[in-house]
């Protein structure tokens, strides 16, 4: 593991770790949590405020366990610090989907992004195509004829290519985000 905070200075540096199951990743990157959290902390006299990313909810929920975990048995540990891991204003982990979005929401309107934007899934946006389908189907007899020549999901796939892909502001009305502008 790449050293995070130099001895001269509490200048952070990113870690990546690479292993496979139980070789102790989530037990090293908590150990390190801690520990980079304290050096900052003395160093600056103010709490810290780190992020961790993984890749899946269960790695996430796992390595905010392990760090709870840790400091548990740390009789001495101070009182900031066990203060500091049930903080996720200071204490980030999450999946790096979910740091993305908060600070797309902390920060996108600096770009024009709509800060009650929210994201979906390809699956619901895909229920969603085939609910705006059904409704043009059943609404209007001429878009019953294309059923004449297509399945209904060939259309949804149809209607997915078709349809620009926008950002919407939350009355579903107006693109959150000109993406062409910027």
């Amino acid at each position: 593991m790449e050293e995070l905070v130099s001895s001269h200075s509490p200048e952070l540096k990113a870690t990546i770790v690479q292993a496979g199951a139980g070789t102790g990743k989530t037990q090293s990157l908590a150990t390190e949590i801690l520990r980079v959290a304290q050096i900052v902390e003395q160093a600056s006299k103010r709490t810290p405020r780190l992020v961790a990313t993984t890749f899946t909810e269960r790695a996430t929920a796992e390595l905010r366990e392990r760090v709870v975990q840790i400091l548990s048995v740390q009789a001495e540990a101070p009182l900031w610090l066990k203060n500091f891991v049930q903080d996720t204003e200071n204490l980030h982990i999450s999946t790096i989907h979910g740091t993305l979005s908060l600070f797309l929401h902390r920060y996108g309107s600096l770009i024009g992004l709509d800060p009650d934007f929210i994201v979906i899934k390809k699956t619901e946006e895909r229920q969603i195509l085939q609910k705006a389908l059904r409704r043009a189907l059943s609404s209007d007899e001429a878009f019953g004829l294309l059923l004449d020549h297509y399945s209904f999901f060939e259309l949804v796939d149809l209607l997915d290519k078709l349809v620009p892909h926008q950002r919407l502001h939350k009355d579903n009305q107006r693109p959150a985000l000109n993406w062409e502008e910027h």
